[in-house]
């Protein structure tokens, strides 16, 4: 049986409630290009596990934004889940 150790800092993540929210990830695409090898699956599921592990529980949704998108960019944001939201200037992003 695992048993966890309590370091005395209060820091310990096992021993704090879950915070139960839904939360949204906003993506600025131009800022941050899609990964070079296109696997949008990982980089939601390693986004949704980063979440999970500060002990947020509920839905994670993922909202993409940015100009000059390629067809093929738009194309795997989509198929991976990812809503994409409406394109816009660069002072409206911030």
């Amino acid at each position: 049986m695992a048993e966890s150790m309590d370091t005395g800092t209060g820091t310990d993540t096992e021993r704090q409630p879950p915070y139960y929210s839904n939360t949204r990830v906003f993506w600025d695409v131009v800022d941050f290009p899609v990964p070079l090898d296109g696997d949008l699956d990982l980089f939601c599921f390693e986004v949704s596990g980063a979440i999970s592990n500060e002990r947020f529980s509920g839905e994670v949704e993922f909202y993409a934004y940015g100009d000059d998108l390629t067809d093929q960019d738009r194309m795997a944001i989509r198929k991976a889940g990812i809503w994409l939201l409406q394109e816009g200037f660069e002072a409206e992003r911030l």
